[in-house]
């Protein structure tokens, strides 16, 4: 029920008559007046505290204003004034118009204060910077004009208590500031549900009290009121503090408004000199600390207090507020979060933070950090409206997380706090004996962001100094700066500048005490412009005492000693607070050219029962092409070295090496830099020859346009890519291609070494066929041409990866088919090891990613359907013909006796390109079990002869066009038969039986094809044969064959000189039978 109804809610009980007669009055008051009502206009009420009779603790956390007193130079504070504003016309639900009024447009109004404690300086219409982001408003009285007065009034007192005013008038100086506002805007009004409090305007006051403590004059100045005088509040031409509010109606009518707005008078019975004023409440706003009751003959005005202690020092009414001017001057005081003050300098307006703030480049912590706490050192004071900022892009603030000041804020490089308080807030009651809540301290994370260091064309590694400026117009030393030193840590080498994890090689040294042994960690390697001695820009540093001799210990040192170094290497990176590592050896990257590797000397102490010692390392920090071998050392003798690469895999790229001796208390690893590659065989021969290869990438280089890398090359590699051949200018890494080459090859490569070829470093995508395999259906069988790694790998190291889908080809699938590389001398051939810088052809059984990784295993052995016989074991059985040209090229061919044999496994890659060498059975095998079958060579300089030991029966050699036999190689016997020259590359070998054709089947070579082309044909019974020739859009291009052809095989040879490039379609209809056949031109 308004303000009466809380006071009796605070009193229990009534004291005595006149207050009882005083509580009447106002419950008739709140009931014709109250601020519930939101139908009819409000008479504006003012306050100091910005709260209904309390106080806002965003401008005032205990109730009070407090300053310091003035040192040097002014110090100044802003007062701001509030208003609640529900001056209004109304409507009634029909629209009609109802308590009509005046918009404010102008008013006026007086403060009291202490003259000898501040004076008042002006009015200010906007936010101070410590509040504007707390509000989203400008002062009501933004738009507003001001005239104002200051001058001496002896009055100051009276309001609070007529008594002292008679007795401290003349001690006291006090002053009012008359403030006088005017505009031809309106004033806005405030929120008309609730009573809610707006800043109207700010008055500015500057500190004049000098005095120091033990002054006693300055005692008299420490607590003093200010106050807005109640005498007289106008607004236009209403004086709230004497007219009656519905006297200022337009509207006006007595029978209706004057019982609305009937207000209570302090009243001339109480011997106030105001009496004739109405009371406080209906105009003025804030906090009463009054007694219910006074001995004074009841001047004093009452108040819902029985405890007069706080009043009787710090006497607070409606409108007044408390200024508290401080024994001393506040004075920032920045120490550790642990409270450990910095060194300062300049009387303290410089302090120095201790630590280097440090991070590496790369490195998962992103931010160098560092935490310091601000602390007010000066007891029972308040620093205010305080600033934060840094100087430097790249110096960031925040909250940190043990920060206990509520009021600070930041925004990357600045900062605000409203207040620091010390001794006042969790110590202090505030002015209506109610508990403050202690602010706390304020604590700032330091980020040092090395994202942000300025670009001028320098390396940003190194050392950078900025500092935080800490200002507060309160302070004694204002501004207050925070020197930060940042050592922004160059990243090592490795493995590679592009790292986007923290670099260097890391080794993990574990003893084997208890159950699961100590491990330290160490970091080694290279980085620009780095030193054999410390280097602070890798994180280096000095250990200052020898190597544990009572514990387990491990340390780089010097190689060779340096007497600047005796204890070996230490470690600070990123932080002092929590380096990587136990030790750091980094040394310069462009190696000196007198040396081929770094030696990295480790020293080590472990207990003799604490044996064996593992040190691990993952090969993934590696550099590409890079060797490593490490080794220990026993009474300087050095064990066998091992390569690092190959040691001992304790994971899928983890490697290990143990020393199992205890006498052992050093080991050393050689480190050779990744460099360029000679491309030749033992002999010193070039790999590459003259004419078409079949070749990858034996390195990654940085530029992989493929007349970078095949400098010497005629033409643009060929890939194989779902089931036809397109030229690659762009090379990847993990793909094979075929190059041809003129007299002059390529013979050295540069770039990265490379040890696994993957997803999702590398998508090297695999194809399966169009159609399903004859010898599994399951699967759609399809070749892909693709490389090897950087070192020789077994092919049991070749895998695969899903595609998204989840497609995914069977691995078994592949090693049914073979691993087929090309020598020029041998053609295609089997292998089980994959070769730097040469081409491979697999099969596989479907759509997927290669995955290639280094496997020193055996190879695998293939298999057929049959698992008691493997396809060497077939081979051993069958009859091989021994094919040789003019040129000493020669392959194998195979005839088996095994009509049920399943032969679809004995499948050759796709043709090479013209001119290389290739023999093969048509349908693309080297093992055929039928009684005759055409032989295709191609790339073969005749005379070229087929040699067969020990013939299991005779074999006739037959021109497949003219039917001229060459010769026969008669059953038990062994011999050759000599062509010197095949018209059509081709030959038709026969045995002495034969059985009619009994399916029809249809078959091309070679395929890819460049300028001929020869298509088999075997029909079961006589009929017309109609091939077609149809590109990728499907428009026939050619007819090749229109004629009859009797029963059996039949061969025809076609010129394809005349069409260009690309993917082409066979159509063949022969009679009731038909097929469809892919044909790849190359030119």
């Amino acid at each position: 029920m308004g303000v009466i109804m809380k006071l009796l809610l605070r009193l229990g009980k009534i004291r005595n008559a006149f207050l009882l007669s005083m509580v009447i009055g106002f419950i008739a008051l709140t009931i014709t007046d109250s601020y519930s009502q939101s139908n009819r206009p409000e008479i504006p009420k003012l306050s100091l505290m910005g709260q209904d009779e309390s106080y806002d603790t965003d401008f005032y956390p205990d109730g009070r204003i407090w300053v310091p007193p003035t040192t040097t130079g002014a110090r100044e504070f802003l007062v701001p004034v509030f208003i609640t504003n529900n001056w209004a016309s109304y409507e009634n639900a029909q629209g009609v118009a109802l308590y009509s009024v005046n918009p404010i447009t102008s008013f006026e109004f007086s403060i009291f204060y202490n003259g000898q404690a501040v004076r008042a300086i002006g009015v200010e219409k906007a936010h101070p910077a410590f509040i504007e982001d707390d509000l989203d408003y400008e002062p009501l009285a933004s738009t507003f004009e001001f005239k104002t007065d200051d001058f001496e009034d002896d009055y100051y007192w009276y309001y609070l208590n007529p008594n002292k005013w008679a007795d401290a008038r003349d001690n006291e100086a006090g002053r009012r500031i008359v403030i006088a506002g005017a505009s031809a805007k309106n004033l806005p009004n405030t929120d008309r549900l609730f009573k809610e409090y707006k800043v109207l305007l700010y008055v500015r006051f500057r500190v004049i009290a000098t005095s120091q403590p033990g002054d006693p004059s300055f005692q008299l100045l420490q607590t003093s009121p200010m106050y807005i005088d109640n005498r007289k509040v106008n607004y236009n031409d209403m004086d709230v503090a004497r007219d009656f509010a519905w006297q200022h109606m337009t509207d006006y009518d007595i029978n209706n408004y004057r019982n609305l707005y009937n207000r209570v008078l302090i009243g001339p019975n109480r011997g106030r000199l105001d009496g004739n004023l109405f009371v406080p409440e209906s105009y003025l706003d804030g906090m009463n600390n009054a007694p219910i009751s006074e001995d004074d003959n009841n001047i004093i005005l009452p108040g819902p207090l029985q405890d007069d202690a706080m009043w009787k020092t710090e006497p607070v009414l409606p409108g007044v507020i408390t200024l508290k001017i401080s024994d001393a001057v506040p004075r920032f005081r920045v120490a550790s979060v642990t409270d450990d003050e910095y060194e300062s300098f300049d009387n303290g307006s410089l302090y120095h933070l201790p630590q280097v703030v440090t991070v590496d480049d790369n490195s998962p912590e992103v931010f160098g950090i560092a935490r310091i706490k601000i602390t007010n050192s000066t007891t029972k004071s308040r620093l205010s409206n305080i600033r934060i900022e840094t100087d430097n892009d790249w110096l960031r603030i925040s909250r940190d997380i043990l920060n206990e000041n509520n009021t600070f804020r930041t925004t990357a490089r600045d900062g605000s706090a409203k207040w620091l308080d010390n001794g006042i807030l969790g110590t202090e009651l505030d002015p209506i004996l109610k508990s403050t809540q202690d602010d706390g301290d304020i604590f700032i994370r330091i980020d040092a962001d090395p994202t942000k260091l300025t670009n001028k064309g320098e390396e940003p590694w190194g050392l950078h100094e900025g500092f935080i400026t800490i200002h507060s117009d309160y302070a004694i030393v204002s501004p207050v700066r925070v020197r930060v030193l940042f050592y922004f840590l160059a990243n090592p080498f490795e493995p590679s500048l592009t790292k986007t994890t923290p670099g260097g090689i890391n080794l993990k040294v574990t003893n084997s005490a208890g159950a699961t042994g100590q491990s330290l960690n160490m970091v080694f390697g290279t980085g620009h412009r780095a030193t054999d001695g410390i280097d602070l820009l890798y994180g280096e540093r000095a250990y200052t005492f020898p190597l544990a001799a009572d514990r387990f210990d491990v340390r780089f040192y010097p190689f060779p000693d340096n007497a600047a170094i005796p204890y070996g290497f230490a470690d600070f990176a990123p932080n002092v607070n929590g380096p990587r590592s136990i030790s750091r050896d980094i040394r310069n990257h462009d190696m000196p050219s007198d040396i081929n590797s770094y030696i990295y000397l480790a020293r080590f102490n472990n207990a003799a029962q604490d044996y064996p010692i593992i040190v691990e390392w993952d090969t993934q920090d590696f550099p590409d092409g890079a060797q490593l071998f490490i080794r220990s050392v026993l009474q300087g003798e050095l064990s066998p070295a091992t390569d690092m690469r190959l040691a001992t895999p304790t994971g899928a790229t983890t490697r290990a090496f143990t020393i199992q001796d205890p006498r052992v208390k050093e080991f050393r690893i050689e480190y050779t830099l990744p460099s360029t590659i000679r491309f030749v065989d033992s002999e010193g021969f070039p790999v590459i020859k003259f004419g078409w290869n079949m070749l990858s990438m034996p390195l990654k280089p940085t530029n992989s346009k493929w007349d970078v890398v095949y400098k010497n090359a005629i033409n643009i590699p060929y890939a194989f890519t779902n089931t036809q051949y397109q030229p690659r200018e762009i090379l990847k890494f993990g793909e094979g291609y075929f190059v041809k080459y003129p007299q002059t090859v390529d013979t050295t490569f540069a770039g990265a070494f490379i040890t696994e070829v993957g997803v999702p470093n590398d998508y090297i995508r695999v194809y399966g066929g169009d159609a399903p395999d004859p010898g599994d259906p399951q699967y759609r069988g399809g070749w892909n041409l693709i490389g090897a790694l950087s070192v020789e790998t077994s092919v049991e190291g070749i895998l695969f990866t899903p595609l998204p889908d989840g497609s995914l080809p069977n691995t078994e699938y592949t090693k049914r088919y073979d691993v087929w590389g090309y020598k020029t001398d041998l053609g295609y051939h089997a292998v089980s090891v994959l070769t730097p810088g040469m081409g491979y052809w697999i099969k596989t059984s479907g759509d997927g990613y290669l995955r290639l990784i280094y496997t020193p295993k055996n190879p695998f052995k293939n298999s057929v359907s049959s698992p008691q016989e493997t396809k060497q074991n077939i081979l051993d059985k069958s009859q091989m013909i021994s094919v040789r040209d003019n040129a000493q090229k020669h392959t194998q061919l195979y005839i088996s006796n095994n009509s049920n044999l399943e032969i679809d496994n004995f499948e050759l890659p796709p043709t090479p390109p013209l001119g290389l060498f290739d023999v093969r059975f048509n349908e693309n095998k080297y093992l055929t079990n039928a009684t005759e079958n055409v032989i295709t060579l191609q790339g073969a300089t005749y005379p070229v002869s087929f040699t067969v030991n020990n013939a299991e029966t005779n074999l006739t050699f037959i021109d497949p066009v003219t039917g001229e036999v060459y010769g026969t190689i008669e059953a038990g016997k062994s011999g050759s038969v000599q062509i010197r020259n095949l018209p059509f590359n081709s030959v038709k070998i026969m045995k002495p039986t034969s059985n009619n054709v009994s399916s029809f089947a249809f078959s091309t070579y070679p395929n890819p094809a460049t300028h001929n082309a020869t298509m088999t044909i075997e029909l079961p019974e006589n009929g017309i044969v109609v091939v077609g020739l149809y590109d990728a859009l499907g428009n026939q291009v050619a007819t090749l064959l229109n004629e009859e052809v009797a029963a059996g095989q039949f061969i025809h040879n076609v010129d394809l000189s005349a069409y260009a490039s690309g993917s082409y379609t066979l159509k063949v209809v022969a009679g009731q039978f038909s097929t469809a056949a892919k044909l790849n031109i190359v030119k």
